[in-house]
């Protein structure tokens, strides 16, 4: 259910009446606010596994050339309670499937942070996309037991903008079953996004096609 139609319905059961008056305007006010920029859309790819075809259009932030969204199935809700990525300030969590997605925006201007991770001079001499995919990847396999990493690849959004992909598959800790830590990084003027899916290895197996579309998703208007 909704956060926002969840907490009406319960303001109206525990708050004595005057309360109501206040504090139910402001629960609307804010639901418009959260859903302002979103819209359910059908998807140009194929979903195969998620409930339904279609998606939500969720907004992942302004930039320099329009805002940025991410299209996801209907399952998915935001979760700001959840400690999965580098800002977690855009995670999402589709119970129904047990996946997790994540979008964090990293200014251009904080590359050398993340190239500073490295000892080896010829990854900070990569690519700024390059240097950011190879971080999150590092960071996940040392934070991961039994880690491997796949082979890296890439591939092309909707409107034709390049991704690079890699991912990590291990355990978070030694009594959990297998993950499989997807990861797309993509440029939109001097913003990178990462692009961030967490699921059961063996979940993988079925929605690994599904999440690629996802990530294809990614737009600006």
């Amino acid at each position: 259910m909704n956060f926002c139609i969840f907490m009406q319905k319960q303001v109206k059961y525990t708050l004595p009446y005057p309360f109501l008056l206040l504090l139910i305007p402001l629960f609307f006010l804010q639901c418009q606010m959260d859903d302002e920029n979103e819209e359910k859309v059908d998807y140009q790819g194929t979903m195969k596994y998620f409930p339904d075809a279609f998606g939500i259009e969720r907004f992942i932030t302004d930039n320099a050339n329009g805002g940025v969204y991410i299209t996801l199935p209907e399952c998915f809700e935001i979760n700001h309670y959840i400690d999965i990525s580098i800002k977690n300030t855009n995670n999402y969590y589709c119970y129904d499937n047990e996946v997790y997605f994540s979008a964090d925006p990293i200014d251009q201007s904080t590359i050398p942070f993340y190239a500073e991770f490295f000892e080896d001079s010829s990854i900070k001499k990569q690519d700024d996309l390059s240097i950011l995919r190879d971080y999150v990847i590092a960071i996940r396999k040392q934070n991961t037991i039994e880690a491997s990493e796949s082979i890296y690849s890439s591939m092309t959004t909707s409107e034709n903008k390049k991704i690079l992909l890699g991912s990590v598959k291990g355990h978070s800790d030694p009594y959990s079953k297998e993950l499989l830590y997807q990861y797309g990084v993509i440029a939109v003027g001097d913003t990178y996004y990462i692009l961030q899916c967490i699921m059961s290895a063996d979940n993988a197996v079925f929605l690994h096609g599904d999440v690629l579309e996802i990530f294809k998703s990614f737009k600006v208007n």
